[in-house]
């Protein structure tokens, strides 16, 4: 009997031993996928609650994987190195070229399978299904950028002036400023990066959003609106009237407009709200509670007042991605879009307007954010400095340079655009 018992215990401890190699075996044959770019704070984070949540899978986090405006994304996606899910700038200029290349896919069966279209509000699904226009959508975008004109609350005391809301306002709060000493506007155009933020808002106010939206995705050429080529003559008009002056402005890049602006030089600066977040994360002593924001008026349509917007940063599927990973990373995809991910990026760090509608509650936004958050309730135009693709973009960019520079006609500005929309 004892032998007998013997053998039987024996026996359990081996059929214990199996099943635990089995466990054991089970748990270390997760499915291994990475995601890379995009180097936010937050991203450790991220990964864990992820992780956590799904024992099955392995997510691994490759911070620098290349720039897409420097070619170095695209060389290492050829490669057969890039990781699995890919974070990059988004818009036409950007997702375009890896999508056209054949380095990206559609995700179009994420969306439907995890119902992501009714995560995001009807203007950015749109602007999704837009960016390159083959009846395909291939980003999952992280957050948007709102951009404003921000002003020194101070300064605007000081003078006597308000946030205007109409165009004539605007123009008045300019020649006001002007006359108590002060350039009125920050934004360099050096490189064209800060003159091109502004300068789209500008667009808007004069075109409105449905022309920028035919120009980006319908074909349209620049020259099909006489209100660009107004814009333009503006830019030059203002340089004159000394709310830019010419010389200053031409020779001061977009760190160094910043840097002004948040020291009290200049009272407006025409920006993304990520911009002054961005700066303020990196700098203790700038404070943000002296700035606050105008979305600029329209000049053709009477107490309209919308912001432009873009869209900043996306996650996007390699080409490449084996099939049997492919459970894993529309899981991830599905994550992206989830309240708790939204959670995760705003209260540790995170600078862009969250794209999920509704936000979730207990979201955690400083005033900066909340007030560009709720600029979008009245919708929001196209910012060309997102939006263009990249040989218009760089023609726009150096449209301004020469138009404030009167080397540059503003006609020959908007020509160069077509051309740089007709080379795409």
């Amino acid at each position: 009997m004892r032998n007998l018992a013997k053998g039987f215990f024996s026996m359990v401890l081996v059929v214990a031993l199996l099943l635990g190699g089995m466990v054991g075996a089970s748990a270390s044959e997760k499915v291994e996928i990475t995601i890379g770019g995009l180097d936010y704070v937050y991203m450790p984070m991220v990964v864990e609650a992820f992780n956590a949540a799904n024992p099955d899978i392995h997510l691994t986090y490759m911070p620098d994987v290349g720039n897409v405006d420097d070619g170095t994304l695209q060389a290492v996606l050829q490669s057969g190195l890039g990781p699995d899910i890919i974070g990059t700038g988004s818009g036409a200029g950007r997702i375009g070229p890896l999508a056209k290349n054949g380095l990206i896919q559609p995700i179009n069966a994420i969306y439907d399978e995890y119902k992501l279209w009714d995560r995001y509000q009807p203007f950015v699904v749109d602007a999704l299904k837009k960016t390159v226009n083959d009846g395909n959508i291939y980003e999952v975008l992280e957050g948007l950028d709102v951009f404003q004109i921000y002003y020194n609350i101070e300064i605007f005391e000081k003078v006597g002036v308000e946030p205007p809301k109409t165009w004539d306002e605007f123009t008045q709060v300019c020649d006001k400023l002007l006359a108590a000493g002060y350039t009125p506007l920050a934004n360099g155009f050096r490189g064209g990066l800060a003159a091109g933020w502004l300068v789209g808002q500008f667009f808007e106010a004069y075109a409105g959003s449905d022309a920028m939206n035919s120009i980006i995705y319908s074909g349209a050429k620049m020259s099909d609106y006489p209100a660009f080529e107004q814009v333009f003559q503006l830019v030059y008009d203002f340089g004159q009237k000394g709310y830019f002056n010419p010389k200053d402005a031409l020779a001061l890049d977009a760190g160094e407009s910043e840097a002004l602006f948040y020291n009290g030089v200049y009272p407006m600066f025409g920006a993304a709200h990520s911009v002054l977040l961005r700066a303020a994360a990196a700098d203790d002593s700038i404070d943000l509670s002296k700035f606050a924001a105008f979305a600029v008026p329209s000049a053709v349509n009477e107490g309209v007042c919308r912001p432009t917007m873009g869209l900043a940063h996306s996650w996007v599927l390699n080409a490449q991605v084996d099939e049997s990973k492919m459970d894993a990373v529309k899981r991830y995809f599905a994550f992206l879009s989830s309240d708790e991910y939204c959670r995760i990026a705003m209260g540790n760090g995170g600078n862009l307007i969250p794209a999920i509608t509704p936000v979730p509650d207990d979201t955690e936004m400083n005033a900066i954010m909340q007030q560009a958050s709720d600029a979008l309730n009245s919708g929001a135009g196209y910012n060309p400095s997102v939006f263009l693709p990249g040989t218009a973009k760089q023609a726009y960019y150096e449209g301004l340079q020469g138009v404030l520079d009167g080397q540059t006609t503003p006609a020959q500005a908007v020509e160069a655009i077509d051309a740089g929309l007709s080379a795409q």
